[in-house]
């Protein structure tokens, strides 16, 4: 029968980069939310990969993390399975969710705790690491199909979608893939988000996502001085994500479709934020599709309505 919570499945991440006073293990060795149809003969061929946003899920009550990934990623993965039977998975952003807990069993803020050691770490297993998280997961679709609610010996069509700093990672996941005959994903959903972080405003940050985290304008103005400094060193897509420098994102190498939709009371994505980026791409208008919600950053009120414009979009191409 269809499911109406989530699995969890379990996955391993080979973390680029070495880091002796981590205490966060489970960011390499965590579960990820994953809904799919249960029944064998209703095996999907199309998978969805969801990137959640900065902050969320950063919680050591399960109960709450559960919650969160229920009400934002469940309704859209839910909506998707009884559309079109597409199987969903989650896979947070370093740091976040199942993996932001730390050898105690607790949590720490894991992602503010990383920032104020240093804003390259945003770069540094942030950016890197997302990307080769969803190369082996794209890898570990393909050799175990059948974990994931899909077809044995059958083409997969891949989905990915991110909300806030998940659809700038979403992006560059997608630019940035290094597997060997890497699928071309066939949609791309991103979720009230656009590129060029830099612009973003701190005060804007800390009142919708940071106060309860301990983050403050000036922590955010620190990570990207510090961002800054090794500016000339990261790779290019990373560049034009940050500072919108560089050459113009063509979202063909994307995906065959790519879908943004965005608040008119985005408080941290600003209309004119998320404008100013759409006239970037609009001689690319038969690929992208944009649309805009009344809606604040969190979309708490809006997450239904949300759930059903990228189902549309995922299983009916509009």
């Amino acid at each position: 029968m269809m499911s109406t919570t989530f699995d969890y499945i379990n996955f391993e991440s080979e973390i680029g980069y070495y880091d002796p006073k981590n205490p966060f293990f489970s960011n390499s060795s965590f579960k990820l939310p994953i809904w799919k149809n249960d029944e064998e003969v209703n095996k999907s061929s199309e998978i969805l990969i969801m990137i959640n946003g900065f902050l969320e899920g950063v919680d050591r009550d399960q109960i709450r993390r559960e919650r969160l990934v229920s009400m934002r990623y469940g309704s859209i993965a839910q909506k998707l399975l009884k559309d079109k039977n597409i199987v969903s998975v989650l896979i947070p952003l370093p740091f976040h969710f199942n993996r932001s807990l730390d050898i105690s069993g607790e949590n720490d803020y894991a992602p503010i705790k990383r920032l104020t050691e240093s804003g390259t770490y945003l770069y540094y297993g942030g950016y890197t690491q997302i990307v080769n998280d969803i190369e082996n997961l794209i890898v570990d679709i393909e050799n175990n199909s059948s974990k994931y609610g899909l077809k044995n010996n059958s083409p997969i069509k891949f989905h990915l979608l991110g909300y806030s700093i998940g659809g700038v990672a979403s992006i560059g996941a997608a630019l940035n893939l290094n597997v060997e005959n890497r699928p071309k994903f066939d949609s791309l959903s991103v979720l009230l988000s656009a590129w060029n972080l830099s612009v973003l405003e701190p005060n804007a940050i800390v009142d919708a996502l940071g106060r309860r985290y301990g983050l403050t304008t000036e922590m955010w103005s620190r990570m990207l001085e510090q961002l800054e400094e090794i500016k000339e060193s990261v790779n290019p897509v990373f560049r034009k994500l940050i500072w919108d420098e560089g050459d113009q994102i063509d979202f063909s190498k994307c995906a065959n479709r790519v879908f943004f939709l965005n608040g008119f009371g985005d408080e941290i994505f600003t209309t004119s934020h998320t404008e100013a980026v759409r006239h970037q791409v609009i001689e690319m208008i038969d690929k992208c599709t944009f649309v805009n919600l009344p809606t604040d950053h969190l979309a708490l009120r809006s997450i239904e309505e949300i759930a059903g414009y990228v189902s549309n979009f995922i299983c009916n191409g509009r």
